[in-house]
């Protein structure tokens, strides 16, 4: 114990030593020691104007630091068209990059020597702090082998240095000169979508637009618009489940699902504006049922043929979370996790031709619109006041509202297979069809 206290007095002293060691340093250098600020030192009106933007800044007479965000501007951008659809990246790339990697090596298992002499198995359980301690010092070890194998460079990257020798023009930011990283194959489920390999699918999603400008300049603030002028299977050679009727139909009609949990059925008058979501009646319980909680039901089964008779008289068709029935969708949604950083969802659209499915509203998400397939209109709106952001998505907008309130769209455009479409939560928007022809669409939410 004496010990003990003879070593944390001796910390003491060095730490005190450290400090005067920094003052008289800062002394001799003309500036002023560090020191907290005081609370009655906290900024003024003069300060607070004079910060620079995106910086903290103090209020007069507040205690806590409050930090400045650019109002986000609202204007529409010109749409951008993407023609040379031979020089783009080409879906079949990603296609490779989205191939799963889940399977662990069986044949890794088999090869493995028995366990005979008595030693814990590698799945036994281990304790916690040590295998914190090796996670730590194998990631450590990682890191340093990448540094030096890079030489002091940073990661993989999407785009070639301006100063490149190998004729590629530059660092240009179109699909032209995109460079998708190689990156190993995973080798165990936690592995199925490396950064690197997110980045590029996003990068994918996003082209010609690079993913740093789309940040910058559109998201939360403006909405996007890519006509991908040729390539009509841009998005179906990576969403094949999910790219035509027949397809969707063979998904409705082979797996178990719930009414207004996996599946909507809606109706839009458009005559009145209002819309209707139908379900058919539910079946009688037995009276031991009948008492029990709303919470505890199971709710009403899907049945593909109340779903597909509704379909050919005009309703549509709204899969919720179709990564449930769609690997390739699954795949597709891990990847942009990766590359946010959060949680990416999604529903699919299917609306029969010449209709629309659903009222005007906005979301409280990020939407990512991709046509799979038909031809849709869309028309955007600017957010109201007070709705810049919002963290609850609205009702629907009644047609005096629409006419009185939000006035003419931001953005009206046709939507055709492989084209994307972007716009942050609050913009209202409607879509319908502008043909004979039905429209699918996957709308993906961050």
């Amino acid at each position: 114990m004496q010990a003990s206290g003879q070593s944390r007095a001796a910390k003491r002293k060095q730490k005190q030593k450290l400090k005067k060691r920094q003052k008289d340093a800062a002394a001799k250098q003309g500036a002023a020691p560090l020191k907290r600020p005081r609370e009655e030192d906290s900024g003024t009106s003069e300060k607070a104007a004079a910060a620079p933007e995106g910086r903290e800044v103090v209020r007069e007479g507040s205690k806590k630091p409050r930090l400045q965000r650019e109002e986000p501007s609202r204007g529409m951008a010109a749409p951008i068209e993407v023609k040379d659809t031979e020089a783009a990246l080409r879906s079949d790339t990603i296609v490779e990059l989205l191939r799963p990697f889940l399977e662990t090596s069986n044949e890794e298992e088999e090869d493995a020597p028995a366990n005979t002499n008595g030693d814990a198995h590698p799945n036994d359980a281990v304790d916690e702090d040590d295998a914190e301690d090796d996670d730590l010092a194998r990631n450590g070890s990682e890191r340093d082998e990448r540094e030096q194998a890079t030489d002091g460079q940073s990661g993989p990257s999407l785009f070639p240095d301006s100063d490149d020798t190998d004729g590629s023009g530059g660092n240009t930011g179109s699909l032209h000169d995109l460079k998708v990283p190689e990156v190993p194959a995973a080798s165990h489920p936690g592995e199925l979508c490396p950064k690197a390999r997110a980045e590029a699918i996003l990068q994918w999603l996003l082209g010609p637009v690079a993913v740093d400008s789309f940040f910058d300049e559109y998201w939360e603030r403006r909405p996007l618009l890519v006509k991908r002028v040729g390539d009509t299977e841009y998005f179906a050679r990576v969403l094949p489940e999910l790219a035509s009727v027949e397809k969707v139909r063979e998904v409705v009609n082979t797996n178990y699902m719930i009414h207004g949990k996996d599946l909507d059925v809606t109706l839009f008058d458009s005559s009145s504006g209002v819309r209707k979501t139908l379900a058919p009646k539910p079946r009688k319980q037995p009276p031991k049922d009948a008492a029990a909680d709303e919470a505890d039901s199971p709710g009403i089964p899907v049945d593909p043929s109340f779903v597909w008779r509704n379909f050919g008289e005009g309703c549509s068709v709204r899969l919720r979370c179709p990564q449930q029935h769609s690997d390739d969708c699954w795949r597709f949604l891990s990847a942009l996790e990766d590359a946010f950083g959060s949680m990416v969802g999604a529903n699919l659209y299917v609306t029969p031709g010449s209709h629309q499915g659903f009222a005007p509203h906005y979301d409280d998400i990020e939407a990512f619109i991709l046509q799979l397939s038909g031809e849709k209109r869309w028309r955007v709106y600017s957010p109201s006041d007070g709705d810049d952001l919002p963290r609850l998505s609205s009702s629907d907008f009644s047609k005096d509202a629409m006419a009185s309130q939000v006035g003419e769209p931001l953005l009206e455009t046709v939507l055709r297979p492989g084209d994307l479409l972007y716009f942050p939560r609050g913009f209202i928007h409607q879509a319908e069809t502008v043909s004979g022809k039905p429209s699918i669409h996957l709308t993906v939410s961050a």
